[in-house]
């Protein structure tokens, strides 16, 4: 018994001895510090710092019928606009020009079959009045001076009919043309909506056309969708517009529809750009390829247009001129 007691208390002593040891080691007692907060009601912000681009409600890709110099601006960045409010204009100086130079050719064939008229008529009035008791000679040289009015007169007529033919035929040469003009922009609407698209579009069902990638805008995805179909149908029907061509009101017809139909498919390539640019789960050769058949696509799309309003206008100035003719 007294041996277990001596036991625990050597035992106890040896534990004291630790503490005091590791006491002793560590210094002994510090100071406990402590941290205040005051709580009270606040907002929590969270800051997120992200990048992208910002993008219109609404946007419009301008462009005019003719090429040439801008000579009015009438708008500035963050003005308000209205459908019909003429943005920029355009130099018509040259377009002037040429129609007044053929406006003043027509006018000075004009005067001078007038003033051939006059002269005949003039002549023809002497040469009576001289019939009535002259000498021979000066019937002669009265005779040689109407003959001479006479010729003068078939001249100025026969200038003034060339005139008129070379009128006729200049518009006949644009009308002629104007079959090129639109078959090459069928061409290119048929290859930009059928081939440029390859595989940004899939058509499980025939005309449901389907994005091959996903976007955020879900309203510019349904958009492209239902364009897409919209253009295919359109280039259909201009297809069969350019074989129904009879007349030359058939052309001027088809010239504006043409147009129309191109600016449809011009928007239509805008937005699928948009799109491109936004597209998820895509590789960016993928992405670069996409982007540059649709960039390619505009390109060829606006150099019909061009086309077009260039012949749209010359017919128009050619009317003008022969109306006047």
């Amino acid at each position: 018994m007294n041996f277990i007691i001596k036991k625990y208390i050597v035992i106890s002593f040896a534990i004291l001895a630790i503490i005091i040891f590791s006491y002793i080691s560590l210094g002994g007692e510090k100071e406990l510090t402590y941290e205040s907060f005051i709580i009270k009601m606040s907002d929590i912000v969270e800051e997120v710092s992200v990048t992208g681009s910002i993008k219109p409600v609404e946007s419009v890709d301008l462009a005019f019928e003719i090429g040439g110099k801008v000579s009015n601006i009438n708008v500035k960045i963050g003005d308000v606009v209205e459908a019909g409010k003429v943005l920029i204009s355009l130099d018509k100086g040259d377009l002037l020009a040429k129609l007044a130079q053929a406006e003043a050719g027509v006018d000075s064939a004009k005067a001078q079959l007038s003033q051939y008229e006059y002269a005949f008529k003039t002549q023809e009035s002497i040469f009576d009045e001289m019939k009535k008791g002259t000498r021979a000679e000066e019937i002669q040289i009265s005779e040689t001076k109407v003959a001479n009015a006479k010729k003068s007169l078939s001249n100025a007529s026969t200038n003034l009919e060339n005139i008129k033919q070379k009128s006729d035929l200049d518009i006949k040469n644009l009308y002629d043309s104007v079959d090129d003009i639109l078959n090459d922009a069928y061409t290119k609407a048929y290859d930009v909506v059928n081939n440029k698209t390859t595989g940004i579009f899939s058509e499980q069902v025939p005309n449901d056309f389907k994005l091959t990638f996903n976007i955020l805008d879900a309203s510019l995805r349904a958009n492209l969708e239902q364009n897409r179909f919209i253009v295919g149908n359109q280039v259909s029907l201009f297809k069969l517009e350019i074989a129904g061509l009879t007349s030359l009101s058939d052309f001027d017809y088809l010239l504006l529809s043409s147009k129309t139909r191109l600016i449809l498919i011009r928007d239509f390539l805008l937005n699928l750009n948009s799109a491109i640019d936004s597209a998820t789960g895509l590789s960016s050769t993928t992405i670069d390829t996409y982007r540059t058949n649709v960039n390619t696509g505009r390109t060829n799309i606006n150099t019909v247009i061009s086309n077009i309003n260039n012949q749209i206008q010359l017919i128009l100035t050619q009317k003008i001129i022969n109306y006047y003719t």
